[in-house]
């Protein structure tokens, strides 16, 4: 019984120091990209989780509407085009086979969005943050993360007419009547981009954080 117990202390410590490192780093990785984005009070629309990331690492306030969801790729082409309209449309809620709440923005004028709210646990929740967070959005200081395979070319290049002060497209490959696109190399030659926020390393920052300079993105004004 004493070699287990000196066997399992040896196995935790080991484990605390892993757990001890690993923080380290993702505070150092954190660190280093909040000294490198110089801009604040700004807005993040972004057709999946990959916004709220980007908060998360700043250490920012959410102040977007759309962190924790998703979009269908012309819902967020209509919402975008339309943004401050669509912010005065009271959000409804919707039956679903999803296993989380399902929102629409419907005000029988505008195209009709369906919102995600993956990584919420009731309606209730997902309403209070959906409020809270639309009161804060930052029309001057917009920025627009999209990803191609949920949009087509047209769709691109809507939003290339959207008013902000950057944009980028994820694609699988490229696009050379649009000029806000950016190419992921491991997707070349498929039909679209795939789930890189899943491919994480050990301090969970996805591949395409190191590919792409998110900071010089926010950086443009």
């Amino acid at each position: 019984m004493r070699i287990k117990r000196q066997i399992r202390k040896i196995i935790s410590s080991i484990y605390e120091g892993l757990q001890f490192s690993r923080n380290k780093r993702i505070r150092k990785y954190n660190d280093n990209f909040r000294k490198r984005v110089n801009n604040h009070d700004f807005t993040i629309i972004s057709m999946d989780c990959l916004g709220g990331i980007l908060y998360h690492r700043l250490g920012m306030r959410f102040d977007s509407p759309t962190v924790n969801l998703w979009m269908k790729g012309e819902h967020f082409v209509h919402f975008c085009e339309h943004l401050k309209e669509y912010m005065e449309i009271e959000l409804k809620f919707i039956e679903t086979e999803f296993d989380y709440p399902v929102g629409v923005l419907d005000n029988g004028t505008l195209p009709v969005v369906e919102l995600f709210f993956l990584h919420y646990d009731s309606e209730e929740e997902a309403y209070l943050k959906w409020e809270s967070r639309k009161k804060r959005v930052n029309y001057d200081n917009l920025y627009i993360i999209a990803k191609d395979g949920r949009i087509d070319e047209d769709g691109i290049k809507r939003l290339e007419k959207v008013k902000c002060n950057n944009l980028v497209v994820f694609t699988a490959k490229e696009y050379s009547k649009c000029r806000c696109v950016h190419p992921i190399q491991r997707y070349e030659g498929m039909d679209e981009v795939g789930p890189f926020l899943n491919e994480i390393d050990d301090i969970k920052v996805s591949f395409i954080e190191y590919e792409f300079n998110f900071a010089d993105f926010l950086n443009r004004k």
